[in-house]
């Protein structure tokens, strides 16, 4: 973990102990963090799979070990007392995924007003089989003008994946299938959770 590197555009949070704790977090339970993360200083970061609560503390290990300032949306439902103050403090958002239209249109202003910023979405939405992904993500990067960082999980190999980077044509839909498809061979926790278009492309 020590030799993993973020570029001097890329927003950065934390010290040398904390990104201690979070490397020994990672360690207790066999994880590392692999691949290059773009230097860019604003960025959509799609995670996926979410399969499993513990997503979470991976997330969490994975972004105090490399020092990754990021604002993770998680549902509104989540912060209640006394956790709600806990979970802004670690980076995490509320979102209410019943108001899409609303929530696309005050991620891409809190990305006009922000010098940097990296928003992390879980697009399938939901740990329970989600039938396609949700398109938020695509629509605030693309309103914003940002790109999307592909973030895997993958529990077989017990690796989270930096992917790249995708900049967004305009085309939603025929955009989304083409980052699903750099997930293949990125492994949930829980298979029978995965969403439904993760599933097809790793059954083929």
């Amino acid at each position: 973990m020590a030799t993993f590197k973020l570029g001097d555009q890329v927003p950065q949070r934390g010290n040398i102990f904390s990104k201690a704790v979070g490397a020994a977090m990672l360690r207790a339970v066999g994880w590392r963090v692999v691949g290059d993360f773009p230097n860019v200083p604003k960025a959509v970061m799609v995670v996926v799979p979410h399969t499993s609560n513990f997503d979470a503390y991976i997330a969490l290990a994975a972004t105090w070990a490399i020092g990754l300032d990021i604002t993770m949306m998680v549902k509104h439902t989540v912060f209640v007392w006394p956790f709600g103050g806990l979970l802004r403090g670690l980076g995490f958002a509320p979102v209410n995924r019943e108001d899409a239209k609303n929530l696309v249109g005050v991620s891409a202003r809190k990305f006009r007003e922000s010098d940097k910023l990296i928003m992390g979405i879980a697009p399938e939405g939901t740990r329970h089989s989600a039938k396609q992904w949700k398109s938020g993500f695509m629509r605030i990067a693309l309103e914003a003008g940002v790109p999307v960082i592909m973030t895997g999980f993958d529990y077989r190999k017990k690796e989270v994946i930096f992917l790249g980077r995708f900049d967004p044509s305009g085309d939603i839909e025929g955009d989304i299938p083409k980052i699903i498809a750099l997930f293949k061979e990125v492994y949930p926790r829980i298979p029978e959770r995965l969403s439904e278009p993760l599933k097809e492309i790793q059954q083929r």
